[in-house]
């Protein structure tokens, strides 16, 4: 009989705020799968590894996912990547693949969720704290209220023109066209929330910022 497979979000990136499902599930996973892009340890790792030190005698397997917006490239690794895990399944191990936030929100996870999913093997979505969520709580402000529009984007998808409050997610390599698109705006900028090297802005916005770098703008002008 064929293993199950999941994706487990881990949270932000502080481990106690991971869900006490993700934590259960990720300390009686047979198998344990992360994704990098070439480093030994990556990030969902790290932080799952912090919340229960003993994932670290786990058997684990990683997925190499290239940081391209080639769309074969990126095809190709992500069925290289389903197909690794399956191969692990059929051996009648359980296999839960980590993934930083939340696997339902702009999640490398899900495109391999997918392809399992697809060819008939049993699955399950164990949903994170989402990053911009976590965000706003350090920034200590609420995303929307009453009738309010949230959005949620990336840096190529802004809409220029909205009401309410605009999350763009990975934005830390455009922030300097950001600021000048919506420079009479309220912006708050989060670099790696929960991290060890977590970075808060609120008067000075940066014109970059690392890679796990999230944008909430308001729509109330300055």
């Amino acid at each position: 009989m064929a293993g199950k497979f999941y994706i487990v979000g881990v949270g932000p990136g502080d481990p106690e705020l991971m869900t006490i499902k993700a934590y259960k599930n990720i300390k009686n996973a047979d198998i344990i799968a992360y994704p990098g892009d070439g480093r030994k340890e990556g990030t969902a790792y790290q932080i799952a590894c912090k919340a229960i030190p003993e994932v670290r005698q786990k058997k684990t397997i990683y997925l190499k996912f290239p940081m391209t917006r080639d769309e074969k490239q990126l095809e190709k690794s992500h069925d290289n990547a389903a197909n690794d895990i399956i191969n692990l399944l059929n051996t009648g191990k359980d296999v839960s693949m980590i993934t930083l936030g939340d696997p339902c929100i702009y999640s490398t996870a899900f495109y391999v969720f997918e392809r399992i999913e697809s060819k008939g093997y049993e699955t399950e979505i164990i949903n994170g704290i989402n990053s911009y969520s976590a965000a706003a709580a350090k920034s200590m402000i609420s995303l929307a209220m009453k009738d309010e529009k949230l959005i949620i984007t990336t840096p190529e998808q802004i809409v220029t023109s909205f009401d309410g409050t605009m999350v763009i997610m990975k934005s830390g390599y455009h922030l300097k066209e950001l600021k000048k698109m919506f420079r009479d705006r309220k912006m708050y900028l989060i670099e790696n929330c929960g991290m060890e090297n977590e970075n808060l802005f609120s008067e000075e916005i940066p014109d970059k910022a690392g890679y796990f770098s999230t944008l909430i703008i308001k729509s109330e002008k300055t």
